[in-house]
């Protein structure tokens, strides 16, 4: 799994490519996209209350996190369980 952090100085540049982002601060909606093939471009730590996850923003996304909240999404569990594990480390990596 590969994404970068964010940068301190401004959170949510994006760069020279202007790519549309869904953030959320949530833990197992960010564990649901990932494990739904969601590409999560960078992770913003720098608030050690909250870590926000950007990912690319798609059509198909506001719909699975929907159903997630709804209780209709099904997901792999190894794969969901193995998603959150990667996060965790990844947020608490120095």
């Amino acid at each position: 799994m590969k994404f970068q952090r964010a940068r301190k100085d401004n959170p949510t540049d994006l760069g020279p490519a202007k790519t549309a982002l869904y953030s959320t601060s949530d833990l197992g909606v960010s564990a649901v996209l990932l494990s739904s093939n969601f590409k999560l471009i960078r992770f913003d730590n720098s608030d050690q209350r909250r870590v926000v996850f950007y990912f690319q923003d798609e059509p198909s996304l506001r719909e699975t996190v929907a159903d997630y909240w709804d209780d209709r999404l099904k997901v792999r569990a190894l794969t969901f369980f193995n998603n959150m594990k990667a996060l965790k480390a990844r947020i608490h990596a120095r």
